[in-house]
């Protein structure tokens, strides 16, 4: 947040799912330039991006 402010933005932190849409909403209602970060949890991109797609690459092929 501190570098959004350091170039006169204003800077959000989401800190859960249910903060994502009234901070995007608050930041449009004020105008002006808004940083918004979203952490986010890089540990599902295995399972959805390996696991997944191997998954149904595999089932694909099973079928003759």
């Amino acid at each position: 947040m501190k570098y959004a402010q350091a170039y006169g933005a204003h800077g959000t932190r989401v800190a859960a799912v249910g903060e994502l849409v009234p901070s995007l909403e608050n930041a449009f209602a004020q105008g002006g330039v808004h940083v918004v970060t979203v952490p986010i949890d890089y540990s599902e991109n295995e399972r959805v991006l390996v696991r997944e797609l191997r998954d149904r690459l595999n089932a694909g092929r099973d079928v003759s």
